[in-house]
């Protein structure tokens, strides 16, 4: 900016100071032309100078809290540039850090949450594990040999290995969610079954430890484009989570 202000004013000097130095006869008069010429030059450059500095300096401010920004700093912002295109860009830019801000806040929860479900699936693992190991080991010294206890021993053993092979399974599809490579198979399927079979499921449960369980679908909701074994999956947990933390006498 600064040069093609200077580079204007050094075209119109010797344009109007040739132009003069035609057309005046007196030297005089000559010379007062160039004065004032080089007083306009030296005007037009130094308010060229001065707005340039303006507009520079408000680069320099995006740029210094762009490097910050790739420094990791994802708290910086610019102050108020102005009203200009440049003042609209600062605030693109601060719109822009503050997206990335949340995105890498919700980033560390994401991880910190990972981490509490593999230390809570570890935890899970090891109760089935335990109860398996022990089995075995009583119904290989011996300790039981009571054809009816030792049916009960296996139906128990059973039962755990398909607890540990739910855990596997939810193991399985983080990593898939992970990666990427989780594919739904959606379709048109009824929201109120689901609840309904959820409801059915549960019912025998809740009713032993004395919870009223009931279930309400508005009108018009179906059908629901879903994965329904999936959305089934996470009633289930729903309802699983829910009788385990209500109280005798309440409901869910």
């Amino acid at each position: 900016l600064l040069g093609g202000y200077a580079l204007s004013s050094a075209l119109t000097f010797f344009n109007v100071w040739l132009t003069a130095r035609l057309m005046f006869a007196s030297q005089h008069d000559l010379l007062l032309a160039t004065v004032l010429l080089i007083f306009a030059g030296g005007i037009a450059t130094a308010l060229g100078y001065i707005f340039s500095s303006a507009l520079t300096d408000r680069i320099q401010l995006l740029e210094r809290a762009a490097q910050a920004i790739a420094e990791g700093d994802l708290q910086t912002r610019t102050p108020p540039l102005g009203r200009d295109e440049v003042a609209e860009l600062g605030e693109t830019f601060n719109q822009m850090a503050a997206q990335l801000e949340t995105a890498a806040r919700k980033q560390q929860e994401a991880e910190a949450l990972r981490r509490d479900l593999i230390a809570w699936v570890s935890h899970d693992l090891q109760t089935p594990l335990a109860s398996i190991r022990a089995i075995l080991e009583a119904l290989a010294d011996g300790v039981v040999d009571d054809p009816a206890a030792v049916q009960r021993y296996l139906h128990t053993a059973q039962r755990n290995t398909a607890a540990l092979s739910v855990l596997i399974d939810d193991l399985f599809e983080m990593a898939q969610l992970d990666a990427g490579g989780l594919k739904l198979e959606c379709e048109y399927s009824s929201l109120s079954d689901l609840v309904s079979d959820t409801l059915e499921n549960f019912s025998e449960t809740a009713a032993r430890r004395g919870i009223a369980l009931s279930c309400e679908v508005a009108p018009g909701s179906d059908p629901v484009w879903m994965d329904s074994r999936r959305i089934g999956r996470v009633l289930d947990n729903l309802a699983s989570n829910a009788l385990r933390h209500t109280p005798p006498g309440g409901s869910i």
